[in-house]
């Protein structure tokens, strides 16, 4: 999704999560990808450092590959008996 110059700044203050965190916010999981195409892996530390720095406990996990949204929906379907199969572009091997 590509944002208009001119609403960038409103769009990243309502969406970036970093931007979100406070010492309320609830405990996080966060599963992320090495080349996801659409969220960048920087994201996902920037947040991560940010619930840590706010006192909130949070949990990262980064894989080398695989697609935006991978640990969501149909994509999970790969997943069997806790570990990952490479088939379907599922994420594999952690880094």
């Amino acid at each position: 999704m590509k944002i208009p110059k001119e609403k960038q700044a409103a769009f990243e203050e309502l969406y970036t999560p970093t931007r979100l965190v406070t010492a309320q916010t609830p405990p996080a999981f966060i599963f992320s990808t090495s080349d996801d195409g659409v969220v960048p892996v920087e994201a996902s530390v920037e947040f991560y450092s940010a619930l840590k720095k706010a006192g909130v406990s949070a949990e990262l996990h980064i894989f080398r590959h695989g697609p935006h949204g991978v640990g969501l929906g149909e994509a999970m379907r790969c997943w069997t008996n806790g570990r990952c199969s490479s088939r379907n572009g599922c994420a594999t091997r952690a880094c």
